[in-house]
């Protein structure tokens, strides 16, 4: 009768030591993907931060810069503009999206492919474009002018505009990932318990969604408050924290 014989200590060490092609592969791919990060993210990250704690002479000063700009008065002023742009375009961003997705999935209308497809299509243009097409639109010489009841395009209403148009493809994304994963059971058992359209909405459709929802409320909120390029062309006179430089290059060109 055979007995099987214990593997020694040495025995097992070479067990795990062993790897085959594939672990080796990733290995080395998580190893140049965390030497990616590190000089690509960490090192730029720790350069900002040692210029911060410095002086213009370079000479090491802590945190007094840091004391000095949160201090002065304009930057309370700057932080709760940036907030408020950044909220007030979320909301319309996510309204947008939200009835735009619920119509390409929840509708027989013709025509749908094409309306994705042209709702996309700001994802491949930069943040300027969609000001300087507002100024074309909405300016002071623009085709539309009028459209605005008077009101100037330079300035908050230009910047919310401008923002829905460049972050609505970003949220549109999410939102509609998370309405085509919907279990088209629910939606017979809730017909099959004779629930209406309406009750099915706020019974299916919007729970089932809500995930999607709170992920494109965070990128979008991100993306404007971090954004740099629609403000700069029609902020006007609002400061924001992505617009604290002066607008001279762009003076003759917001006189349009």
């Amino acid at each position: 009768m055979a007995t099987s014989v214990p593997a020694t200590p040495s025995h097992r060490r070479k067990m795990r030591i062993s790897m085959s092609g594939e672990d080796v592969l990733l290995r080395l791919c998580l190893v140049a993907l965390g030497l990616f990060l590190l000089i690509g993210l960490l090192l730029p990250v720790y350069t900002l931060l040692s210029k911060g704690l410095q002086d213009a002479d370079g000479n090491f000063v802590g945190l007094q810069n840091f004391d000095t700009y949160f201090n002065e008065p304009r930057v309370s002023v700057v932080f709760f503009n940036s907030l408020r742009i950044s909220i007030i375009s979320t909301a319309f961003t996510l309204g947008i999206a939200g009835m735009y997705a619920f119509a390409l999935t929840h509708s027989r209308m013709p025509g749908r492919g094409f309306f994705r497809a042209v709702a996309l299509v700001p994802l491949l243009t930069p943040s300027l474009l969609p000001g300087i097409a507002l100024i074309y639109l909405f300016g002071n010489q623009g085709f539309f002018r009028g459209a605005l009841f008077g009101h100037s395009l330079y300035g908050p209403i230009g910047i919310v505009i401008g923002e829905v148009f460049f972050t609505f493809p970003i949220a549109l994304m999410i939102v509609l990932t998370s309405l085509l994963t919907i279990d088209r059971r629910l939606y017979e058992a809730a017909k099959t318990l004779r629930a209406g359209r309406v009750r099915s909405f706020f019974t299916v459709t919007l729970p089932a969604m809500s995930f999607g929802l709170s992920a494109a409320l965070f990128a979008t909120f991100t993306k404007v408050f971090t954004d740099f390029g629609v403000p700069i062309v029609v902020g006007g006179s609002l400061t924001s924290f992505s617009l604290t430089i002066p607008q001279t290059r762009w003076a003759g060109f917001m006189a349009r």
